[in-house]
């Protein structure tokens, strides 16, 4: 019943081992930390019990909050723009021409570089910090009626002046208890086949950020710069990396083997499909091109991503956007400052996962799968 009621108002439960102990017996959890937000406390630490008791000492480190950590990286509001004008710009342009004679790397670096231009003049940066809500115009102007009437009853207290105060002051509560509950429902429904901005929305809640400032390095020592951090990781992920024995591969025996690199076309329809039903809340990789300009400009760009992709698959030639990745750390559990507890994500080019999935789908047609 008690475990119940903690699940309802939403608490978390830190502790996950034993903390009474006593010799012939089962070790058992009878000491709980419950707190509302799980960042809260970073590392619970089980000492030995004081005295002749069989209780251990529990002690953690309160977390109170995190330094912010200021970004210089120019961040671009892709969901707050009408591309229409992008598209008109992108239409005039004869990529066909435009890319004639180059090789993969000079199509592609030209291609980025006319985005680059039009994302600068069309798409607005990012705002930082939070965005307050404002109340709602009639709800102000009942908040100045209720101000007025509240000065009106100081000078001249009468009952008649109190009672259209208090009138006043009980329609202002209802009015915002109204629209906050109103507020809530969007925000509800703006969840819905959206786990991203779900979690985005309960991260701005919290009252410790996950943000990684330190590890520890292997003399003790935290780490004081994000170079040391990152330097830090990256070491770690390289140990941890699974490297696979390519000196024994096994060969596969086909009878009827149809597959024929020249048949395989990443023709204008098949580009347009792929765009089309890009995510648009995924995140870009190190070419910096978001998925939600790629669907917005899906018939414009078309094209040169056809023209890029095809001659990349025949010469067998990738740029270096397309080899690279941007590799994020993501906090698992326990100390935040042991590198062992990050997991790597990797995020990678937009059009180079589009060529793949084509591949991966061509070649899974061959060989019976999906």
């Amino acid at each position: 019943m008690f475990l119940d009621k903690t699940q309802e108002l939403c608490l978390y439960q830190h502790v996950r081992d034993a903390t009474r102990i006593r010799q012939n017996l089962t070790p058992t959890t009878l000491d709980y930390v419950f707190t509302e937000e799980e960042n809260l406390i970073e590392l619970i630490n089980y000492e030995a019990p004081p005295g002749k008791s069989d209780h251990v000492v529990l002690t953690w480190k309160l977390l109170v909050a995190t330094p912010t950590i200021s970004s210089s990286q120019v961040k671009f509001n892709f969901h707050k723009e009408e591309y229409e004008s992008m598209r008109n710009s992108l239409r005039l342009i004869d990529w066909k021409e435009r890319c004639k004679g180059k090789a993969v790397a000079e199509m592609w670096s030209d291609f980025t570089k006319i985005l680059y231009e039009l994302v600068k003049m069309h798409i607005p940066l990012k705002r930082e910090g939070k965005k307050k809500r404002r109340l709602s115009k009639q709800i102000r102007r009942k908040i100045s009626e209720r101000s007025r009437a509240w000065q009106k009853y100081c000078r001249y207290r009468s009952g008649k002046n109190f009672d259209k105060y208090k009138q006043l002051r009980n329609e202002v509560n209802h009015a915002i208890r109204k629209e906050e509950d109103e507020h809530r429902k969007r925000i509800l429904l703006g969840f819905k086949h959206n786990r991203k901005r779900f979690f985005g929305y309960m991260r701005s809640q919290q009252t410790v950020k996950d943000n990684l400032t330190a590890l520890r390095k292997l003399n003790g020592e935290l780490t004081t710069t994000d170079q040391e951090t990152a330097e830090l990781l990256s070491t770690y992920f390289q140990e941890v990396y699974t490297v696979e024995d390519t000196s024994n591969l096994p060969v596969v025996k086909i009878s009827n083997f149809s597959w024929n690199d020249a048949d395989l076309n990443f023709d204008d329809s098949i580009i347009m499909r792929k765009l089309l039903n890009l995510n648009p809340d995924k995140s870009s990789g190190p070419d910096d091109i978001h998925s939600m300009l790629l669907k917005e400009c899906a018939a414009a760009v078309t094209k040169p991503l056809s023209i890029i992709i095809q001659q990349s698959f025949d010469t067998g030639t990738l740029t270096a956007d397309w080899k690279n990745a941007n590799i994020v750390p993501i906090f698992k559990k326990g100390d935040r400052t042991d590198r062992s507890n990050y997991r790597p994500v990797s995020l990678t080019s937009v059009p180079c996962k589009i060529m793949e999935s084509i591949i991966k789908r061509e070649v899974g047609e061959v060989f019976g799968f999906k």
